[in-house]
């Protein structure tokens, strides 16, 4: 992973891409790579657009809680499936 200065683009957008290329990111991951102070804001943000979007909550070797946040492709896959069918 590396790490990149924003750009210009909307934090939602930064978050979404590195979803859909990584799979999943933390808060601590988003802060460092983008400085992105509020991720859970923008993980709502995007799941009421659509985007299929899973959490799962871990604890690092501190024993401290933190939110690792998901892009859940086989969801997409399903859908898109659906719709072809649907269309046929």
């Amino acid at each position: 992973m590396s790490f990149k200065p924003r750009n210009s683009q909307p934090m939602k957008t930064l978050v979404l891409n590195h979803l859909r290329k990584h799979g999943n990111i933390s808060p601590i991951e988003a802060s460092a790579m983008w400085a992105c102070r509020d991720l859970p804001k923008r993980i709502s943000e995007l799941r009421r657009e659509g985007h299929p979007i899973t959490v799962e909550y871990k604890r690092d070797d501190m024993g401290q809680r933190y939110a690792r946040y998901s892009y859940d492709a086989d969801a997409v896959r399903q859908a898109q499936q659906f719709q072809n069918k649907s269309f046929a």
